[in-house]
């Protein structure tokens, strides 16, 4: 059975503001800190601002029979380690969250200015997935049923670069579309794999942390990707 998907949280979210408050209590009298131990102790305690992103509704990609290409933007998030991002966000097929961001910013409704605490080489400590999704529930290869060899279904990750490019992507466009610049020129990593020719549902949960030490290609990561 299909665990139920996460619930967005009853807490208000952290943000940059709480950070700061923080910041400015430890530094202050009488407990007159210094700021790398500071910066020691709200990372153990992962006292960091987030924001969630989650698409409503179910989508459907259908590839045709020796097709070369049949991929999808699906979500599009909010800039990382950005002011005015923290929250619950859902994202509609209208107006994904980051061109509206993208439009407050332009019309004056929120700055552009930093504002945040980005601190060192990760100023985004940790990215959490969670998908839910299923593979087309048949193949011609029964030796990889139930395994994630072979799969012909899968989520990339790409980063985009530039802001303002996400202005072309309409709300369901093909990777390969002429319209979909965006996507065609970004570099995709594999995230994660369907289990091939199941047709129920899959929860699956990725972390990246900005301590993870396992490297592209080494055995733990094979590992992990085999699952």
């Amino acid at each position: 059975m299909l665990d139920p998907p996460a619930q967005p949280p009853t807490q208000s979210p952290l943000t940059a503001v709480d950070v700061r408050v923080v910041r400015a209590l430890l530094t202050s009298r009488p407990a007159l800190l210094p700021i790398e131990l500071i910066d020691i102790i709200l990372d153990e305690a992962e006292y960091w601002p987030h924001s969630t992103v989650e698409v409503n509704g179910i989508r459907q990609v259908r590839g045709v029979h020796k097709s070369p290409c049949c991929s999808e933007a699906y979500l599009v998030t909010l800039p990382l380690a950005h002011p005015h991002t923290e929250g619950h966000h859902i994202a509609s097929p209208g107006k994904p969250p980051a061109v509206q961001l993208h439009q407050d910013m332009k019309e004056g409704a929120v700055s552009d200015a930093s504002g945040g605490i980005r601190r060192g080489e990760h100023p985004c400590r940790r990215i959490v997935f969670e998908l839910h999704s299923r593979d087309q529930g048949w193949s011609d290869y029964p030796e990889h049923h139930g395994t994630y060899d072979a799969t012909r279904s899968w989520f990339d990750v790409s980063v985009v670069r530039d802001f303002s490019s996400l202005l072309l992507l309409p709300p369901s466009a093909p990777a390969d579309s002429a319209t979909n610049h965006t996507v065609g020129a970004m570099r995709d990593r594999d995230l994660q794999r369907n289990v091939h020719a199941k047709a129920e549902e899959t929860w699956h949960v990725i972390v990246w942390d900005w301590k993870d030490t396992i490297e592209e290609g080494s055995r733990e990561a094979l590992e992990a990707e085999n699952g």
